[in-house]
């Protein structure tokens, strides 16, 4: 169930990225967007833990060490306990990450593929993706129609995000070839 509390959290994170009350975000700015969301409709691959943020503020020196890497962040230089870092990096829940990122994934093309080409993308558009990925049971919510449309809505979705995965590494190949060649 989406509180008022939880739509109101929304609106204040959409209204950041659309001061004018357009109705319509860029591209550009969606991830950033994201990256506002709490509670419901918070769609993140790392949990705080494993943030990067996180991960510097727990594993920082309080003085300089042997066994440090400097970082840049917002106080400046940070000198990181690489033991700890290894230590903590460790624990990832490697699974849970890779279900969540192929998950974002297709749900990020899936906002994409929505998008008014020249506007952006959408408020309601996007609250009733979002309201797909974290709160509606599509088998059991939609009636057959709709559950039809939006499998066939996913499908194309999923062979969209193949498709990026195909020219990734083609793009990958071609770049590499450049770096031999540049070193050469």
């Amino acid at each position: 169930v989406i509180s008022r509390e939880e739509i109101r959290r929304f609106k204040q994170a959409w209204a950041e990225f659309d001061p004018d009350g357009t109705g319509y975000i860029s591209k550009e700015v969606f991830p950033r967007f994201l990256g506002e969301l709490s509670g419901v409709f918070e769609m993140r691959i790392y949990d705080g833990d494993f943030s990067v943020r996180t991960l510097i503020e727990d594993c920082k020196l309080p003085d300089s060490g042997t066994s440090a890497l400097p970082v840049d962040g917002p106080s400046g230089s940070v000198e990181i306990d690489l033991k700890k870092l290894n230590r903590r990096l460790a624990d990832l829940p490697v699974q849970q990450i890779r279900t969540r990122r192929a998950h974002m994934n297709i749900f990020y093309e899936e906002v994409l593929v929505s998008a008014d080409p020249d506007r952006g993308i959408s408020f309601n558009a996007l609250l009733m993706i979002l309201a797909h990925y974290k709160v509606i049971n599509d088998n059991r919510s939609l009636k057959l129609e709709e559950y039809l449309r939006r499998r066939a809505r996913l499908q194309r979705v999923e062979e969209a995000v193949n498709r990026n995965v195909v020219v990734g590494f083609f793009d990958t190949l071609y770049w590499a070839r450049r770096f031999r060649r540049a070193l050469d």
